[in-house]
C-alpha cells in the first residue's frame, strides 16, 4: 500500500517507527519489512537514489546507539539480527575510515571484547587500504 501512494523509504522508516527502536531495533520484525520495501521502491523508482539501511540508521541514531545495536544483536540467535549488525559494523567502519579515525579510537569507541576487536582490527584495516588505494 505504500509503494502504491509513492511514499519514500524515509516516511516509512518513521511511521514502522523504527526510528524509536534504540539498541533491540536491529532484531525487530518491522526493520525487514522496511528493508523489502526499500528494495521494492527502488526497483519500482529507478530514477531515485537507493536509501540503505545504513543510511536511514544513520539518519536517525548516533553512533553510540548503532554501537549498542550492534552489540546487542551479535548476541543473538538469530542469523538475520547477526547479518544486520556485521553491516551496520561494516557502515560504521567505513564512517570512520573514512573520517580519518585511529585504529585505538575506534576500537574504543566500539567497546568491543578482546576476540572481537582482532576481527574489527582487520575488517578496519582493510577499509583503510581500499580508502588509500582509490
Amino acid at each position: 500500500r505504500w509503494l502504491d501512494d509513492l511514499q519514500p523509504p524515509e516516511n516509512v522508516f518513521t511511521l514502522l517507527s523504527l526510528d524509536k527502536g534504540g539498541a533491540s531495533l536491529l532484531a525487530n520484525p518491522q526493520l525487514r519489512t522496511w528493508v523489502q520495501y526499500a528494495e521494492r521502491y527502488k526497483e519500482n523508482n529507478p530514477f531515485t537514489t537507493k536509501l540503505t539501511l545504513f543510511a536511514a540508521l544513520k539518519a536517525h541514531y548516533r553512533d553510540r546507539v548503532l554501537v549498542k545495536m550492534v552489540n546487542s544483536a551479535t548476541v543473538s540467535s538469530s542469523k538475520r539480527d547477526i547479518l544486520y549488525a556485521e553491516y551496520v559494523l561494516n557502515g560504521l567502519l567505513g564512517r570512520y575510515a573514512w573520517k580519518g579515525k585511529s585504529l585505538r579510537k575506534v576500537l574504543k569507541k566500539l567497546l568491543l571484547t578482546p576476540e572481537k576487536a582482532k576481527a574489527v582490527t582487520i575488517a578496519y584495516r582493510t577499509k583503510l587500504l581500499e580508502l588509500t588505494s582509490k
